[in-house]
């Protein structure tokens, strides 16, 4: 239920979205130029990760900096 919520906020803010698993737990990335979020399923909960600026140029790819993050923390917690 709370992943389909925050499937339908990344929809409303325009965002691309993926789907994706990190160690077997399913999830989706979403994102656009100024932000990404990584969103992974762990029993019934959600790990969520994001990264947003207003400068994007300055950066490297959002996603790529987020989906690292969330296979950390997926392996911390698997």
């Amino acid at each position: 239920r709370r992943m389909a919520a925050e499937r339908r906020l990344e929809q409303r803010a325009g965002r691309a979205m993926t789907e994706l698993a990190l160690d077997g737990n399913k999830g989706f990335k979403a994102g656009d130029d100024n932000a990404c979020s990584v969103y992974v399923t762990k029993g019934d909960d959600v790990i969520a990760m994001s990264i947003q600026t207003l400068n994007p140029t300055m950066l490297p790819d959002l996603c790529t900096i987020t989906e690292k993050l969330a296979q950390l923390s997926q392996d911390r917690v698997n």
